[in-house]
Parts: structure tokens; sequence; C-alpha cells
């Protein structure tokens, strides 16, 4: 059931679909949550045995013989569990190792890059050289080590450089060599594994791990999707898989999976080939996915020939606006080639002025708005809850350090000194015992905080993923192209009246903008829906038909009022249709106006 593994599969879409597990009894909870510890510990041992401080130095042999030795010294729990941290842990390390090296490239590439600015006292010259050579090496040899970044040579360089090998560069030079491997090693850390409460092991099933009867339980679910779908009396499809258990000869832990009629239509379409079941073993949940796959469909529109396109505009008030707008047939290449050649706002606003749709050349067929007040209403409810968090935590470090200074000052100890556990039975127990119980205390509130942040990621995720969804369907309704903004939400200034603190930007715009449109981007690749990205600047102030852009001062309000066509337009709506619209400004039925001659 492994998948990925096929050169023909390599370049496969693929997706993670969840199903729907059923209830657990405690024991059942009990069980896999033993099997979360027990692997979260093997995992650990891995990683201490297996880590390497100097990855120039490694063998690729060494590092699987430690991690199969840690494989084979838990014999008390079933292999397959054990093989499976060990499939956790090596792509974790190979990531490490490979950012060590990157540091490495990427120091040598930019050797070049001086310090931005200099205070009074600063008398480092360049960001990655040291100091003590900065004034003694040449620009030629500041060149060499860039050169030698950016053709790749430089990791047998840095190995040459850690065996102590000679090497034909000048003293400055190893100098600098030296200073780049020091910061790496600086930086270079073991991969964590569970040190918070929001680690989730992800554990890629295979056939081992079933009993016989369910060896082709990804090929049956593709089955039971696809018969869910064609009968219509049965909402829902039950099933019970029964996995290995933690030790040798233990019972089987069973799971009850169920598979709805929206789960069956995202697994329709797949590929069993390419099918494969993980389990996610987190402190509070138990889930399953199915990851499905399938090759990249061709987009169901022939692009030489669009005549509509989803004009989508993304905002705060209005989370998204769409709006579908047909025209005459153009070629979806020569429009991404004519906007390619704007590259900045004033371009963008002749292009706005030299061009013109005629009336009746296009027409908008439907536009959907979706309000985010709601959505915006409770991200800054939950953020004013994370505001009076900080606030607490705050207070309580502050009484914290008090206490510290104060236990320290009695034992005579210097205020740098960490406080230990020990002293709780010493003279000044009480104090001491106080000290611990307000530091468990602020970990409590840290965990609430967690929790105030994990609600407001499920609530982007909800809501970007309805509107992904809805706007999916709105282009395979009408056969239409996307048209979307390169747009980035800036966050709302203080002196704004919308302004709800800086807890409240910060959620809102940590990622939100991206984050939806890489969502959907995915959507319309997985469904073969055609993209092309429009120019942010005047969407919302810029009329098509009449080639003006409004005045800033006078496009500030929800509605907008255009003198060239006597109308109100809201501006969302009015941005989103002139997305739509702005493809058609490219094609030779656009009218290029001369009046500036």
């Amino acid at each position: 059931m492994a998948y990925g593994k096929r050169k023909e599969q390599k370049n496969w879409l693929r997706r993670a679909i969840p199903l729907g597990v059923g209830p657990l009894t405690p024991a059942q909870r009990q069980h896999f949550h033993n099997l979360r510890e027990i692997l979260i510990e093997i995992i650990r041992e891995m990683v201490s045995e297996a880590f390497i401080q100097e990855p120039l130095t490694m063998d690729d042999k060494g590092v699987d013989q430690a991690l199969l030795e840690v494989q084979r010294f838990f014999t008390q729990y079933n292999s397959v569990w054990r093989e499976q941290a060990r499939m956790v842990v090596t792509p974790a390390l190979e990531a490490c190792y490979k950012r060590y090296n990157a540091r490495l490239i990427g120091g040598l590439r930019n050797v070049h890059q001086r310090v931005p600015w200099l205070s009074v006292t600063e008398k480092r010259k360049y960001i990655n050289i040291p100091e003590s050579v900065q004034d003694q090496i040449t620009e030629a040899e500041i060149a060499q080590l860039q050169a030698l970044g950016e053709y790749r040579s430089a990791i047998p360089v840095f190995r040459k450089l850690v065996r102590g090998e000679p090497l034909p560069y000048t003293p400055a030079q190893i100098e600098v060599l030296r200073f780049l491997h020091q910061r790496a090693q600086e930086k270079h850390k073991m991969p964590m594994f569970a040190a918070s409460d929001t680690f989730t092991v992800a554990l890629h099933l295979n056939a081992k791990m079933f009993h016989t009867s369910q060896q082709a339980v990804a090929v049956e679910l593709h089955e039971a999707a696809v018969s869910l779908l064609e009968d219509q009396n049965n909402q829902r499809f039950h099933y019970f898989l029964d996995l290995a258990g933690i030790a040798p000869r233990d019972p089987r832990m069973r799971v009850p999976l169920t598979l709805s009629k929206d789960v069956a239509k995202r697994i329709e379409g797949t590929s069993v080939k390419s099918a494969a079941l993980t389990l996610e073993l987190s402190e509070k949940h138990i889930g399953l996915r199915l990851v499905a796959g399938k090759p990249p469909p061709p987009s169901y529109l022939d692009l030489d020939h669009v005549s509509i396109f989803l004009g989508r505009d993304f905002g705060y008030s209005n989370t998204v606006t769409l709006s579908v707008v047909a025209g005459p047939k153009i070629a979806v290449e020569e429009v991404q080639q004519r906007l390619a050649q704007l590259e900045n706002k004033y371009q963008i606003a002749d292009f706005y002025r030299e061009n013109r749709i005629p009336d009746g050349v296009v027409q908008t067929l439907e536009t959907v708005r979706f309000s985010g007040r709601n959505f915006l209403a409770s991200v800054n409810r939950i953020s004013r809850k994370i505001d009076l968090l900080r606030s607490r935590i705050d207070k309580q470090y502050q009484e914290l350090e008090e206490r510290k200074a104060q236990i320290l000052e009695a034992q005579g100890i210097s205020p740098q000194e960490r406080m230990r556990p020990e002293w709780k039975s010493g003279p000044l127990g009480d104090l001491v015992r106080e000290f611990y119980a307000k530091l468990g205390q602020i970990q409590s509130l840290k965990r609430a905080r967690r929790e105030l942040y994990r609600r407001i990621a499920g609530l982007k995720k909800s809501w970007f993923g309805y509107l992904s969804n809805v706007e999916v369907q709105l282009a395979q309704k009408y056969g239409a192209a996307i048209a979307r903004e390169d747009l980035t939400v800036e966050a709302i200034e203080k002196e704004s009246p919308k302004y709800r603190g800086r807890t409240f930007n910060r959620m809102i715009n940590n990622g939100s903008k991206g984050q939806y449109q890489r969502r959907a981007s995915q959507k319309f690749l997985w469904n073969g829906v055609p993209e092309i990205v429009i120019p942010s600047w005047y969407t919302s102030r810029a009329c098509v038909r009449h080639a003006s852009i409004l005045p800033e001062r006078k496009s500030r309000d929800e509605y907008l009022l255009f003198p060239c066509c006597g109308q109100r337009f809201q501006r969302d709506e009015h941005a989103s249709g002139t997305i739509g619209s702005v493809p058609f400004l490219c094609s030779p039925h656009a009218v290029r106006n001369y009046w500036f001659l």
C-alpha cells in the first residue's frame, strides 16, 4: 500500500482525505494513547543515537545502522510499529542535514552582502565575513567564494576543511570558511519530537498491520465510495479496521471507520494504485486519512478559446466576492504575456486608461458576495481573550521574577543562577513551592492561549475551505477560467476606526491571503480549472467601459460613484467584475484610446 515509489506516479496529484472515526471506548482510546507514547519513546531514542553533530563526516550506512539497532532493541513491541518509528525519524534527520548544507551554501552565495546599517560602535561591515579579516579580504577573493556557493561545489570544500586537508585558498578566505562552518554548527540542533501538546504522530499503514482479510482495505474503500454514491438510500458506509497490537500476540486494535457521501465524492475519480492509509495520533485526537492520488487532469477548457472568467476579490468585511464575466473568445497565453509586461502601478494605470471594453462586448452573468463580518467578529472575540491571557501571563512572570529574586537573595546566591527543585525541602521550602506553583499556573495559561490560537486556525481553515469549494463549483458551473489578484492583505492602521488590536491584526494577516490562495489553487489544479493572475492595482477604482480611474480620495466608501457611468457600485463587486474583465482588455476586441497624443 505504499505510494509515491512508482516513477510513473512521480508527478501525480495527491490528497490526504480525512475519514470518519466512530466512537471509541475508553479502553480503545487508552490503547492508542499507549501506542503514541511508546512511539515517541522509540523515536526520541532513535534520534539521540543516530543524530550526527557534524554532517560533513556523515556515513549514510552508519545512520541507518544506528536506527536499525534501536529498532531491534525494543523487542517488547510489535515490529511493524517499531519500523514506523524509524520511518518517522529518517526524513526528519535527512531534512536536518539538508538544512545544514543549505546554511553553508547560502552563506557563501551571500558572502558579499554588507551590514545594512552601521551604528557608532558597530565595526562589522559584512554579514557573512568575520570582523577579523573584513579589512584584509579583497573583492576578488569575495567573488571567488561567492562563485563557489553559486556552483554548488561548496560541500566538498567544507569537508576538506573539517578533515584538515590543504585548500587552494588564501588565509582570509579560509577564515571565512571557518566562520561559516562554525555558525552552521551553532544552529545545527537535534530534531525535537513531541515538544508541544499539538504534536501528532502520523503513521503510514501497510499490509503487515492488517488482518489477512483487510490487506486490500484501500481498494475496498474505493469500491465503497462508488457504491455509496450510487445508492441513494444509504448515507454512510461503516467499516471496522483491525490493526496490529502494540506487543506481539496482543489483541488487535479496532477502529470504527465511517465513509460519508461528501468524502465519497472526494475519493471518486482517484486511482486505487496510489491509495494508502495514514493513522494520526495526537493527545486528544485519533484520525484516519486516505491518501488518494490521480494524474494531473487536463484543463477542461481550450485555453486558446476562453470566453468566460471568474473574477475573485479578496478582502476584509467581505471575505470573497466572485463575478462571472462572459465575453468574446480569447487566448489565455496572449493575455498572460500582455499582463507580464505591466511591471509597476504606473504602467498598470496607463493600461486602464489606454484600453476600454465597448458596451455590449462583455456581460456579468452572476455575482456572489460572502460577508466576513461574522468570521471577523469571531476572530476578534478570540483575539480579545488572547490579549487578556497575555496580560495575565506577563503579570505572573513579573511576580515570578520577584519571587525568584527574593529566594536567591535570601540564600546569598547570584541572581543569574537557576532555581532548583531540591530547594523545596530546604529552609525556604514554602517560598520555593509557591514559585513552582506559580510557574505551573503560567504553563496552564500558555496552554489555554495555544488552544485559542488553534481555534482561530480552525476558523480560518473551515471558512476558507468552504469559500474555495464554492469558487471551484462556480467555475465548473460556467466552464470559466479563474482570474485572481496578486494581492497582499495589509494590516489595519492604529488610527483607523476599524482597528481592533495588535493580536487581531496578526491573527488575520498571518497567512490569511496566502492560505486561501494556496487552498483554492490546489483545488483548481485538482479539478483542472485554469487560473491566471491579474495585477492588484486599481481594480476597485478602474472603469473598463470608459477607460478611467476614480481618484483615491473618492474611493474609500463601500459604495463608489463613477461620474463616467453615472452609477454607484458596491466596491468589492465592482473590483471582482473588473478582475474578471481585465483579460478582455488584452484582447483584440478592446478599444485602444489615443486621446493623450
